[in-house]
């Protein structure tokens, strides 16, 4: 069909369908690319998770215990450091 056999709404069909089909695949490329997008977002989201545990294994951990032994020995430092000032009041 030559070009001066169609109507000036038949070009409009066709300019409206051309449109329909870029637009359509413009936004399939943008949906891919929000979903690897997402993707990697959810690899970093969990390698933070491990991270964190991992901080909290190795400083969180070792500071408890610190906490346990030092709350078991508090009776006994200030048990000697009465008997020390007892000493010192003394002489």
């Amino acid at each position: 069909m030559p070009l001066s056999t169609f109507t000036s709404l038949d070009i409009l069909y066709l300019v409206l369908s051309a449109s329909i089909i870029i637009l359509v695949v413009f936004f399939a490329v943008l949906l891919i690319n929000v979903t690897l997008v997402l993707r990697d977002f959810r690899k970093v989201s969990k390698t933070a998770g491990n991270i964190t545990e991992k901080v909290h294994e190795m400083i969180l951990t070792p500071v408890s215990y610190i906490t346990k032994i030092s709350e078991s020995l508090t009776p006994y430092i200030e048990e000697y450091i009465k008997k020390q000032m007892a000493k010192k009041s003394k002489k």
